[in-house]
């Protein structure tokens, strides 16, 4: 543990003795007079990383306020040792460990504040940071790490959330009221324009852009080299003796579209930082260009605090005249033909939380549409020689051979249920077989016949993960591209999930597992358009957990039918799924919060909206899939 103390303090000193006689851990100390106040408490972490321990893996900068929670964190931490060969890599421990970020002020407002680097990623990085915030910028280094090819089946994505990691103390300005916090505001909004400055982002690209470099050399050749040419802002990763071309690796950014963007968005400063308790347009306008005030006027703290006071007092006002919006608007149109109700827990048995306790319990369905019944004894038989408990699956196919199926049948330890019928395209055939799912089964597996189970004991590990989220809506992914980041529809169809793990709500909610034939290009501009739907907040609606050690060989890399997929009627129809998932997430959490409140889902299909309504008619929420 590498502690900074400034210069001159001797009663941290004195702390400091006293706790290294008594730990197991080395504790050791620096001592400068950088820290100036808060702005600068970012200065002494570059010359702490210059002290590092030469045989140390992971790297993690922490507050005194972040306390471990989780049980031998170190041995769990252990096990991601070389999980990439070229060490290039960090975990994801904070609450925002699972987020997917598609614009680069996303990661100024929601960095992954506890992250542990391998000392490989900082190496190439030089140091921590050249300004305030060393978790946002070393977001944003993630974020054009795997931004820098986003049309291609291959992402830098080198970011792992650990979920069963857990801490206390996250958050920023705890306990600071008054004219502190409006000072540490206008602190934080003057570090926020630096961080987000031309210059810093092109530093945070080039950084990304030397990890990449480093990344493809490993794999070219270790005799592998990397020139940086600063003039022309591009690494070159060139090999003579394998006679590979070399790759040029630019890193320049526009300054045009960096600062335009950032000037377009004053106005509307607290809606891009996440901050949505400014109501309406004129409120976040108004407050957006008060802060920007504050921040660089001399008597900055002084504006705040009398704009504030000013709000304050209009809103009382406001309230005493009775003339603000109710907190329920009625829905006038009313319940229409084109406004279908549904309930997102009908016809959807209560998942088997406990196995051991459940009569024949049923965890996993797998589900066939295409199989030849030489390659499905070949592939029941890896998933029987892997599963710790293979009385937990059932495996549902569509039935060609009575007879064959019979044998198998009797010599398996899993259900095998073949299942009748009369559709011929692979779309209905799933369909079909998505309404035998037993009523137990948590999880739900669409594979094909070329699919091979590796990992031992891959159904325990994932029984760590029933109700994950308490609605009991996500889904765990398997596949060879489990950590991708996706930024737009295409990369959805170019590389999406194919070996996902989904809950049965999750599809039971939409109706039908997919309208296509490639369902899991399709199921992913579902997950795209869930998470995308409201990208400047701080708890986007993200349901993907990743599962770094399954490996599940024989995935399908087929192109899909990009003309289908990306058609409007499709897209629409994702999206509107995407929606249904959504608001019975919120259904789910008002249940929770307003036991004694029933409300309803509605699905207006003529104004392509999902409706959240009281028993009155009021309107509770909307959800618009337009």
């Amino acid at each position: 543990m590498l502690l900074h103390i400034d210069t001159g303090d001797t009663a941290m000193a004195e702390a400091v003795a006293f706790e290294q006689n008594r730990r197991r851990f080395t504790l050791r100390t620096l001592s400068t007079n950088l820290v100036k106040g808060y702005a600068t408490l970012w200065k002494p972490l570059n010359p702490l990383f210059a002290m590092t321990h030469p045989e140390a893996y992971f790297i993690v900068n922490v507050s005194d306020e972040f306390l471990f929670l989780t049980q031998e964190w170190d041995t769990l931490l252990q096990k991601y040792i070389g999980y990439y060969p070229d060490h290039i890599f960090r975990l994801r421990a904070s609450q925002y460990r699972s987020r997917n970020y598609n614009d680069f002020w996303e990661c100024g407002f929601a960095p992954d504040s506890i992250a542990f680097y391998t000392r490989r990623w900082l190496e190439l990085s030089g140091d921590w940071c050249p300004c305030l915030g060393p978790d946002s910028f070393q977001q944003c280094i993630a974020f054009y790490l795997y931004t820098s090819g986003p049309l291609s089946t291959q992402q830098f994505s080198r970011d792992i959330a650990v979920r069963e990691l857990r801490f206390s103390g996250e958050g920023i300005s705890a306990g600071l009221e008054g004219r502190a916090l409006n000072q540490r505001t206008i602190i934080n909004n003057r570090a926020w324009f630096i961080l987000m400055s031309h210059a810093m982002q092109e530093e945070a690209r080039r950084r990304a852009m030397r990890l990449k470099s480093h990344i493809i050399a490993h794999q070219v050749s270790k005799e592998a080299t990397i020139s940086e040419q600063r003039a022309g802002k591009y690494f070159l990763v060139a090999s003579e003796k394998t006679g590979v071309s070399a790759q040029k690796i630019f890193y320049g950014l526009s300054w045009w579209r960096i600062t335009a963007t950032n000037i377009a968005r004053i106005p509307f400063l607290f809606y891009y930082l996440g901050d949505r308790r400014q109501k309406s347009k004129s409120e976040i306008m108004f407050g957006s260009l008060v802060l920007m005030l504050a921040t660089y006027a001399p008597s900055g703290v002084m504006i705040l605090e009398k704009a504030l006071q000013w709000s304050a007092s209009l809103r009382q006002k406001l309230r005493s005249h009775n003339v603000n919006a109710p907190a329920l608007s009625h829905h006038k149109e009313g319940p229409s033909k084109q406004v279908l109700p549904f309930n997102a827990w009908d016809n959807i048995a209560a998942p088997a939380s406990d196995p051991e306790t459940s009569v024949n319990p049923t965890v996993f369905s797998f589900q066939l549409p295409l199989v030849t019944a030489t390659h499905l004894s070949i592939l029941l038989d890896t998933i029987e020689a892997t599963a710790a408990h293979p009385e937990y699956v059932e495996v549902l196919v569509p039935e060609s051979d009575a007879e064959s199926f019979a044998q198998e049948q009797a010599r398996r330890k899993l259900r095998l249920r073949p299942i009748r019928s009369s559709a011929t395209n692979e779309c209905d055939i799933r369909n079909t077989l998505f309404n035998y799912t037993h009523p137990q089964a948590y999880f739900v597996v669409f594979l094909n016949e070329a699919n091979r189970f590796e990992t031992q004991g891959w159904d325990s590990t994932l029984l760590n993960y029933l109700s994950a989220w308490p609605d009991h809506i996500f889904r765990l992914r398997a596949s060879a591209q489990r950590f991708r980041n996706y930024s737009s529809i295409q990369e959805c169809l170019l590389a999406p999930d194919t070996v996902t793990f989904y809950t049965r709500r999750w599809l039971a909610i939409q109706g039908m597992p997919g309208p296509c034939s490639n369902l899991s290009a399709f199921q992913q501009c579902v997950s795209y358009y869930l998470f995308t739907s409201d990208a400047f907040v701080h708890a986007p609606t993200y349901r993907e957990l990743a599962l770094p050690f399954f490996t599940l060989s024989g995935e399908t890399d087929a192109m899909p039918e990009e003309a289908t997929l990306l058609s409007p009627q499709i897209q629409q129809e994702a999206k509107r799924r995407a929606m249904k998932l959504k608001a019975s997430i919120t259904y789910h959490a008002c249940l929770a919060q307003l036991p004694d409140k029933p409300l309803s889902l509605l699905d207006d299909t003529h104004g392509k909206t999902v409706l959240m309504q009281s028993p009155d008619g009021d309107l509770i929420k909307s959800f618009s899939y337009r």
